[in-house]
């Protein structure tokens, strides 16, 4: 797993996602390692599950969908965005990982800042 190191970098790895269109709630429960070096469960927060809740700890928030099936996954709680790659057979590969710090303002600020970078 790569570790980004600046903001910039982790915009730069991201760049030419988009909000996510596939819905990949089917893989709720599958297991990603992340930065913080802990395994998380995965639970999407836009899936039908969790979709009506305003703030669930379990939840996993996908910020971005890039090529080739890679995601931007940030753990609700957690200090790290990650990007993780899933297979056609439902494997999750960590590909590279970015500590942010606070994980509740930094989603909102992700995006805004993501999208002003990308116009």
């Amino acid at each position: 797993m790569k570790i980004i190191e600046t903001l910039e970098d982790f915009f730069l790895a991201t760049k030419g996602g988009k909000p996510p269109q596939m819905d990949i709630s089917n893989f709720d429960g599958h297991r990603y390692k992340c930065g913080c070096g802990e395994k998380h469960e995965f639970f999407w927060k836009d899936g039908p599950e969790l979709r009506n809740v305003s703030y669930s700890p379990i939840a996993t928030y996908v910020l971005r969908q890039m090529r080739f099936g890679k995601f931007v996954f940030s753990k609700a709680g957690c200090n790290y965005h990650n990007i993780v790659e899933i297979s056609m057979f439902g494997y999750f590969k960590t590909k590279a990982t970015f500590y942010h710090g606070d994980p509740m303002a930094t989603i909102k600020d992700y995006e805004e800042q993501f999208f002003k970078r990308n116009i």
